[in-house]
């Protein structure tokens, strides 16, 4: 039995893939009834790497003998890795996490009764192979209906532009035509026969070639005028965290397909998903999931066993002996973590490279849109969701939360986003908000700021044979999170997961070929 054998029996998959704190005034309007807004002094930090930081930076830590032994340990509290953790409940298995609650880039919160997403937010819905995965589980799906997109430019808000919005979109006849041309080519690229699909072996050949070139290169043999153009680089930076320019060109139709497609989502996003399953989890084994632990070694031992030393709140070491591991991090950390690991695949791991992104959590005093998601043309602030337009996420008090996700690009943008003041960033986003939608003139009544480093994977041409050879089990050690998909998602985390498992399996019974 191998690997790939086992997984054959999988069906086709698509993906999508993401408290107050003491502040400072920012006047207003003086005619609103609310004269103040509740300005952070500082980031709500929710993925921390000071830990992370110092093993990048070559510091050496050191290392405990076990004092503790299990049959696997999943490093990483994602989808990915409590997706492995629920597929291997039959064995003692441990899930550490390094941040105090699970979930990585899928987790939510709860303000004035609205759960609001941290990260992840929309998806396809419980498509197969994973329709029986989520019945267990009892995800509560939700079609988005009404406005599920709207365009604002040139001072306009147009719903549906792929649609019939494209004739009330403020542009010249040709620029109209053009989006209309693209929603049409969309709809044509979301044929499940003809179109763009996972996996995408199973595409049409003159489909499956996209993969070999960039979306620039694939925009630079069509005829779309530069409005559409730029429009489909905002919707790629909002799914992906860049631009779409240098990603595969067949990547970036697949996301941009989807648009033509059905859009789902939970009450707060993707963390419904993580509680879902960290709940699984804990009730087949209370004690199967430990967080606050940043793994800082992970080491094959020459009697078949692995090392796990990782470091807890308290500054306090520990190692747990294991017969597998589970790697349910980055990339970007797996390669500092797994000694051994670099020298064996030399800058391979390097090739990896994430998007970082700033989120806003607005807090208003009334509903201020009708419309899902909004996206600006022109500003800082371009993705803007309204979470609270689900059926069950209101507030009793008609109150109302807007989430606004921002993309920083590449290492340089990361450097960018921690460098930032928050004032100054939520300053900025109020005065966007107020030329978006006027309507949050004296709506809103407090902003909150967080940011994270590494969400997003970046998609170049060629990424899917990248992530192949990247996932290969080290040793005892098997990969799973949604980079080894070679696109960070929903269904890209949850497949990752049960192939770990799978891996982790055929470890254990020294079966794996």
């Amino acid at each position: 039995m191998n690997r790939r054998r086992a997984m054959q029996s999988m069906m086709t998959i698509g993906l999508l893939g993401m408290g107050s704190c003491a502040g400072i005034n920012f006047r207003v309007d003086p005619k609103s009834k609310v004269t103040e807004i509740k300005l952070p002094i500082e980031f709500d930090e929710i993925d921390h790497f000071q830990v992370p930081h110092k093993l990048r930076d070559g510091y050496v830590f050191s290392i405990p003998s076990p004092s503790l032994s299990k049959d696997v340990v999943i490093v990483g509290g994602g989808i990915s890795g409590l997706t492995a953790l629920k597929s291997l409940a039959g064995y003692d298995a441990l899930l550490v996490e390094k941040e105090k609650e699970v979930g990585g880039n899928s987790r939510r919160r709860e303000a004035n009764g609205i759960y609001y997403p941290l990260g992840a937010i929309v998806n396809q819905g419980p498509i197969a192979p994973f329709t029986d995965f989520f019945n267990e589980l009892n995800i509560p799906f939700e079609q988005l209906n009404g406005k599920h997109l709207v365009y604002h430019i040139n001072g306009h808000s147009v719903a549906d532009p792929l649609h019939e919005g494209w004739r009330e979109l403020p542009l010249i006849a040709k620029e109209q035509e053009s989006f209309q041309r693209l929603g049409d080519d969309l709809l044509a690229f979301a044929d499940p026969v003809n179109g763009i699909f996972f996996p995408r072996s199973d595409n049409k050949q003159n489909i499956k070639e996209l993969d070999r070139l960039t979306f620039k290169q694939y925009l630079a043999q069509q005829s779309y005028t530069p409005g559409v153009e730029k429009f489909m680089q905002l919707i790629l930076s909002s799914r992906l965290g860049e631009d779409g320019n240098d990603v595969s060109a067949w990547i970036a139709l697949y996301i941009l397909s989807t648009l033509r497609q059905p859009v789902f989502t939970l009450p707060g996003g993707h963390g419904v998903i993580s509680e879902k399953l960290s709940e699984y989890c804990l009730r087949q084994r209370p004690d199967s999931i430990r967080s606050n632990f940043t793994v800082i070694r992970i080491e094959n031992k020459v009697n078949n066993k692995v090392w796990i030393t990782g470091i807890d709140e308290y500054g306090a070491l520990q190692t747990i002996e294991a017969n597998c591991v589970v790697m349910a991090a980055p990339k970007v950390y797996a390669k500092y973590a797994i000694h051994g690991l670099t020298e064996d695949r030399p800058k391979l791991y390097d090739r990896f490279h994430y998007n970082a992104y700033l989120v806003a959590q607005i807090e208003l005093n009334r509903q201020v849109t009708d419309a899902f998601e909004t996206v600006s043309a022109s500003h800082f602030s371009r993705f803007i969701i309204a979470p609270d337009l689900l059926k069950n996420n209101h507030s009793s008090s008609g109150l109302s939360h807007l989430t606004i996700y921002i993309p920083y690009p590449g290492k340089s943008g990361r450097i960018s986003l921690y460098s930032e003041f928050t004032e100054k960033l939520a300053k900025t986003i109020i005065a966007d908000l107020h030329e978006i939608m006027p309507q949050t003139r004296g709506a809103i009544t407090s902003i909150y700021l967080h940011r994270w480093g590494h969400p997003m994977l970046s998609c170049p041409p060629g990424i899917d044979q990248l992530s192949v050879a990247a996932k290969e089990p080290f040793g005892r050690i098997a990969f799973a999170h949604s980079d080894s998909f070679g696109i960070s998602g929903l269904y890209s985390a949850v497949w990752s997961g049960m192939e770990a498992s799978i891996d982790a399996q055929l470890i254990l019974e020294d079966q794996y070929v």
